[in-house]
């Protein structure tokens, strides 16, 4: 007798826990000392969903299996885009010009580690 089990339980681990979903990166913005990547990026997990818009970031150089990236934002229409940028070592401005004021988001962070996040919703953008 055969015994598949053990293989096939590594077999199903392996393709479920690969993840259904697709990304695509839109912008990656690099700290001005290079410590922090922020990255912009439309996130999709099949035809019955939309995309959804979010911001992550992460520390430089590290793999993600020591430390994931920590998602700081995403809003809820993915017709309304983000923009991003570094304002200074350790703040990042998270844009949305087509947002009103009042806009909700499904995830808004203020801080992740020694990092300041400012969000800039409604009007102009000060984004370059």
């Amino acid at each position: 007798m055969l015994r598949l089990g053990p293989a096939l339980i590594l077999a199903a681990l392996v393709t479920t826990s690969c993840g259904l979903c697709g990304e695509d990166v839109i912008q990656t913005a690099i700290s001005p000392d290079k410590k922090y990547s922020a990255t912009y990026l439309f996130r999709s997990c099949g035809a019955t969903t939309s995309f959804v818009p979010i911001v992550r970031i992460a520390r430089t150089g590290v793999a993600g299996i020591f430390r994931e990236p920590k998602v700081l934002a995403s809003i809820r229409d993915p017709t309304e885009g983000l923009e991003m940028r570094w304002t200074a070592k350790r703040e990042l401005l998270i844009a949305c010009p087509m947002c009103p004021p009042n806009h909700r988001f499904w995830i808004k962070e203020h801080a992740w580690e020694d990092v300041k996040v400012r969000y800039e919703l409604g009007g102009a953008s000060s984004i370059p």
